[in-house]
């Protein structure tokens, strides 16, 4: 189960780091609070509770 987890936090961080690309690329930065929250609550939440998972299981 954590291994799924991390590997999800993965994929929520591929699309935060591609949004931001993208984001700076073409100089609109209307979409930056979901950039935001894709990087905080997908990648940074999801990944803490995959490897708090892994400890205490």
């Amino acid at each position: 189960m954590a291994t799924a987890f991390i590997k999800i936090a993965a994929v929520y961080l591929l699309i935060g780091i591609s949004l931001g690309i993208h984001m700076g690329v073409t100089e609109n930065f209307q979409y930056t609070p979901v950039h935001a929250h894709v990087n905080l609550l997908g990648w940074s939440t999801t990944a803490l509770f995959g490897l708090i998972y892994h400890v205490f299981s």
